[in-house]
């Protein structure tokens, strides 16, 4: 039951911050939308802040690769490739009100909070990927650029895609079409 609660809190907060940013949107609000008290909400997080944080901790950025990166073949770049992004892309889409929250945030909001590749733990899990792949000539681009143009050309597509009337289904024809037109330019 409290993690339900919880649970709802968050995602009530996510929806609302995506529509309305931080400032626009008041504790009673989401509140509101969780369909419990005022005073329910800050037992759970005791001030609209801590609930803002809370979402980026728990859900941006949060994919974990190493999983996957164990299971591909390391015979196939654009099979492995597209594996990587079809999980990239998917996760992205889990969390579109997490995306839509931080686009929606004037630039020195959290600034301390700002998304860091070379940090991201997507990044450090596929360098690994890349690098197998340049040991064995396969690959002309360095693990460190390719890992990089990688994950930020479909985050960045991603982020230019989720502020209009987003659609899952062209988002991931996208993808993979990128997947396929950058395994050719770093071969």
């Amino acid at each position: 039951m409290l993690k339900d609660t919880r649970t709802r809190i968050l995602k009530s907060a996510a929806k609302l911050f995506a529509q309305n940013g931080y400032e626009g949107v008041r504790t009673k609000q989401i509140a509101e939308a969780s369909n419990i008290s005022e005073v329910t909400l800050f037992k759970y997080f005791p001030q609209k802040e801590i609930l803002y944080h809370t979402l980026l901790d728990e859900f941006y950025q949060t994919l974990d690769l190493s999983p996957l990166v164990k299971k591909l073949s390391y015979t196939n770049i654009y099979e492995d490739c597209l594996q990587i992004a079809n999980a990239v892309a998917n996760n992205l889409v889990e969390n579109i009100d997490i995306i839509l929250m931080r686009q929606k945030e004037k630039v020195d909001f959290l600034k301390e909070r700002k998304f860091n590749i070379l940090k991201d733990p997507s990044y450090q899990a596929i360098v690994p990927v890349f690098q197998t792949y340049y040991d064995n000539n396969e690959i002309s681009v360095s693990p460190e650029k390719a890992a990089n143009i990688f994950l930020t050309s479909i985050t960045g597509a991603f982020h230019l895609l989720a502020g209009g009337n987003f659609e899952k289904k062209y988002f991931l024809e996208y993808v993979e079409e990128f997947v396929n037109i950058f395994c050719r330019g770093i071969q």
